[in-house]
């Protein structure tokens, strides 16, 4: 049949075999059309998925390889034990029962020492200085110059939230003998997801959905996106993880002053978690379940806990100075815990050192903290 006759007789179409008519031209274009949308949204698609298997493939968890991922369903990763890591101008040690240190301590604890656990997430770790420069070290020294006999536990993990924290106390405390204090490193972002840009692409979603940003779903599931992730910390930062940016609303750099920090808007991580401290809403109920799961294990092992919290450079101001220190002295209070208050000890500090960052403290931060801590232990005995 001829190819007008099959465009002049409709009903024809019906009876002759595909081959015997070929498609209306309109239907040819559409077809074509169809194929050409098809192609310009799938295409993307898949190569956008293909160089997401690669980033992970590639670079994995962490930028410097300080953590590895675990098959734990609540922290998802943890230090890398004996590993030994150059982070911009400082060495970080991690012992071979990966916790931050150059000794592995003995399980069971030694005759007249006091014994004490930290837990908490970078600042914790001590993100930004050496090794006996974190809270954790300077404490033991310190102790030591009073006569006390102090060994310190640094379970700090960068990134870490409450849920992850009281994990930590949970499943790695029970394996040292005698824990006499367990010390929280209370930080602000402690109650969302802060992780770094590369961990949260690894952040699972079961468990961790609670703790998520502000945002829509689409967002939050982008966020996961190690590609898209990868991408936004080289456009935001500089090599050394200087911010490119420090304009309203952002980060302030190191080198602001408190006068300054006074003068300028919290940044958006600040603001955001200083929103749910005062909300009291759902991330408020989450933080509140974990602090208690922390006091719980420290209770259960005989322990007391201290929480020691330090004000970010964003709140080192007395405009704001209160707003997360309250309301963790607050909880506290309700769960029948000592705090550590650093608010007033870091207002009074105007030298460098007190920050690496932000939102860490630095050396001369650590050791107010670690005198805080000290402090409190001095005045249980």
């Amino acid at each position: 049949m001829s190819t007008s006759a099959c465009a002049h007789n409709p009903a024809s179409l019906l009876e002759a075999s595909a081959g015997d008519c070929p498609p209306p031209r309109s239907l040819t274009r559409r077809r074509r059309r169809l194929y050409v949308a098809v192609t310009l949204v799938v295409a993307p698609l898949l190569a956008g998925l293909l160089a997401e298997v690669a980033c992970r493939w590639v670079f994995g968890v962490d930028a410097i390889g300080r953590t590895e991922l675990t098959d734990d369903p609540v922290l998802f990763y943890r230090l890398k034990p004996g590993t030994c890591v150059k982070a911009a101008t400082v060495t970080e040690t991690i012992n071979d029962l990966g916790m931050r240190g150059l000794d592995s301590p003995a399980f069971a604890k030694l005759p007249g020492v006091t014994r004490v656990a930290w837990v908490g997430d970078s600042a914790c770790y001590g993100y930004g200085v050496e090794d006996n420069e974190t809270a954790a070290a300077q404490l033991q020294d310190m102790a030591g110059l009073q006569g006390l006999a102090v060994e310190s536990l640094n379970f700090g993990v960068p990134g870490y939230n409450a849920l992850q924290v009281a994990a930590v106390a949970q499943q790695r405390l029970n394996v040292f003998d005698e824990i006499d204090y367990v010390v929280y490193f209370h930080h602000e972002n402690d109650i969302a997801n802060f992780c770094g840009f590369r961990t949260t692409a690894f952040t699972p979603f079961r468990g961790f959905w609670g703790y998520d940003r502000p945002g829509s779903t689409l967002k939050r599931v982008l966020r996961r996106s190690l590609l898209l992730n990868m991408i936004y910390e080289q456009v935001v930062f500089a090599p050394g993880g200087a911010p490119r940016s420090a304009g309203p609303n952002t980060w302030m750099p190191v080198t602001t002053t408190l006068t300054e920090a006074a003068e300028r808007p919290m940044s958006r991580h600040t603001s955001i978690s200083v929103d749910y401290y005062a909300e009291r809403g759902s991330h408020y109920a989450l933080f509140r379940r974990d602090l208690g799961r922390i006091a719980s294990v420290a209770r259960d092992r005989g322990a007391r806990l201290i929480v020691v919290y330090f004000p970010t450079l964003s709140l080192n101001v007395p405009a704001r100075s209160g707003l997360v220190a309250e309301p963790l002295r607050d909880l506290c209070t309700e769960l029948g815990v000592t705090l550590a208050d650093t608010t007033d000890a870091f207002a009074a500090q105007a030298s460098s050192g007190l920050y690496t960052d932000e939102t860490h403290p630095g050396a001369l931060g650590h050791g107010i903290i670690a005198e805080a801590v000290l402090e409190a232990m001095i005045q249980d005995r």
